[in-house]
């Protein structure tokens, strides 16, 4: 508890904290106020779209730019040296870093969604959707982040390794997932499409959201089969044991690189 606490003072003692609070209320303030000033444009496939579209792209380059240099730094400081020798042990050292770090993004996204609701208004059901949607990315992103940073030996590599993943991941996932769908035999192709997503949970969250608030003509034909499955329980449910699932794995592949590292 005390490495807990002392985690998250720091992460919230960063300025990079603060650049991603003003960030987020600007980013919030403007979409939410265009789609207030805009009834034409108030329907989903417009502004809330295009919020939920920025997110998509924004939260994951910055928090995994973020946690791979945090971790590749330390790398280079020797920091894991120190870190061996605290009594809680290495994995949970790395949770206690993550749930911290975690705690000040949640804080971040409370209060710049907070200020939006205040100035904007935007029904409850997409400000939770929206919340939520912002919050898994942050999760997923961060975990993946940290698994990279444990990879990297320096911060270079670490930024190298996590734009790699996000042009990958979340950039090309898309145009990859639909050229090699589409060279299957029709019935195949949405148990494919399945298969593959669950491989990312960046892009299972995106269509997930999407699906949920009825976003369905911002979509090409082989999702059409998927956004009535993802909208209901069974769906959401497997969005976030995907998201769950990959959270686990990395946090795991970090403690045991780290453990090895010398």
């Amino acid at each position: 508890m005390k490495l807990y606490r002392m985690e998250t003072s720091r992460f919230l003692s960063q300025w990079e904290s603060y650049g991603m609070l003003i960030f987020w209320i600007s980013l919030l303030l403007i979409l939410g106020s265009a789609e207030a000033a805009l009834p034409i444009a108030a329907s989903y496939t417009n502004i809330s779209a295009t919020l939920m579209t920025t997110e998509g792209f924004v939260i994951p380059v910055l928090i995994l730019m973020v946690t791979a240099m945090h971790w590749s730094s330390e790398h280079e400081a020797g920091r894991l040296r120190l870190y061996r020798t605290y009594a809680v042990g290495l994995p949970w050292m790395v949770i206690s870093k993550y749930v911290a770090f975690m705690t000040a993004q949640t804080l971040i996204l409370l209060i710049a969604f907070g200020l939006m609701g205040l100035f904007v208004r935007i029904p409850p059901g997409e400000w939770i959707t929206l919340f939520v949607y912002s919050l898994l990315l942050v999760a997923v992103s961060a975990a993946i982040g940290t698994l990279l940073g444990a990879v990297a030996k320096n911060r270079i590599r670490g930024l190298m390794y996590a734009l790699t993943v996000f042009v990958a991941f979340v950039l090309l996932w898309p145009t990859i997932l639909v050229s090699t769908v589409t060279h299957l035999p029709y019935p195949l192709q949405e148990d494919a499409m399945i298969g593959l997503l669950l491989l990312n949970p960046l892009e299972m969250l995106r269509i997930g959201a999407m699906a949920i608030v009825s976003s369905n003509d911002v979509f090409g034909e082989l999702y059409t089969g998927l956004l009535g499955w993802l909208a209901e329980p069974v769906g959401m449910l497997c969005i976030l044991s995907v998201v769950l699932t990959g959270i686990f794995f990395s946090l795991l592949g970090t403690a045991k690189l780290l453990g090895g590292a010398r």
